[in-house]
């Protein structure tokens, strides 16, 4: 009559380790968490389907992915967009994180993957335009992050670290 919970252990099961059979494995009287694995879902690879993916005990990393969030393609919600695991870097943008247009949050903007510059480029009449070699190097070098002037966007990171490492080296 209850269809298979325990009614002294609030909701679970004894003989399947904790495991409520009618929800999948879910504990109801703990928010979706199972009590035997320290709030970890075992159907779930570790992250809790209430939370959208997110694991309680682990302020929001997800175990089987690194500490990245599956449902935001890497990035974690609760750090504006960082990925923990990686000192803040967001891996499927090579370091940036898309949020921000390009720029990294724990570095005060500038891009780990281009020798530690902000390498924007000015919009003119909302019209995207090419970034000379000799416009790269005045981005880039000697001030470390200053930005030209008017709105602007980020530049492809193929051919601004192939100019990178021709000044570089």
């Amino acid at each position: 009559h209850t269809a298979g919970r325990c009614l002294h252990t609030a909701g679970c099961c004894l003989h399947t380790a904790g495991r409520c059979l009618h929800t999948a494995g879910r504990c109801l009287h703990t928010a979706g968490r199972c009590l035997h694995t320290a709030g970890r879902c075992l159907h779930t690879a570790g992250c809790c389907l209430h939370t959208a993916g997110r694991c309680l005990h682990t302020a929001g990393r997800c175990l089987h992915t690194a500490g990245r969030c599956l449902h935001t393609a890497g990035r974690c919600l609760h750090t504006a967009g960082r990925c923990l695991h990686t000192a803040g870097r967001c891996l499927h943008t090579a370091g940036c994180c898309l949020h921000t247009a390009g720029r990294c949050l724990h570095t005060a903007g500038r891009c780990l993957h281009t020798a530690g510059c902000l390498v924007l480029v000015p919009q003119l009449n909302n019209q995207r335009s090419p970034l000379t070699l000799t416009e790269a190097a005045v981005i880039l070098f000697p001030h470390w992050g200053v930005v030209v002037a008017g709105t602007c966007s980020c530049v492809a990171w193929g051919s601004l670290d192939l100019i990178s490492r021709t000044v570089l080296h």
